[in-house]
């Protein structure tokens, strides 16, 4: 995922790549929006899109759960992850 500002033309695009468990290529996007925004304005907005396109393939299920195994992987082998409160 990434994004990129067009000054003149005040466009915020961003672009993503899906990939399976495996790294084999699924499915890109991008996605054009009118008018500037930050850089973390952005990339929430290129990781909307990205989600938006991952739950279209039904793959935002899959994902989560992959997600939270990971963490929990993380956390039985000591490694430690701040939780959002942490931050």
């Amino acid at each position: 995922m990434d994004t990129r500002f067009h000054n003149q033309s005040a466009t915020t695009t961003c672009g993503w790549c899906i990939r399976d468990e495996a790294g084999m290529f699924e499915r890109a996007g991008t996605a054009w929006n009118h008018g500037t925004h930050s850089i973390i304005e952005a990339e929430a907005l290129a990781l909307l899109e990205s989600m938006q396109a991952a739950t279209s393939m039904n793959m935002m299920n899959k994902a989560s759960v992959k997600l939270f195994q990971m963490h929990d992987d993380h956390r039985k082998k000591g490694v430690d992850i701040p939780t959002e409160n942490e931050f």
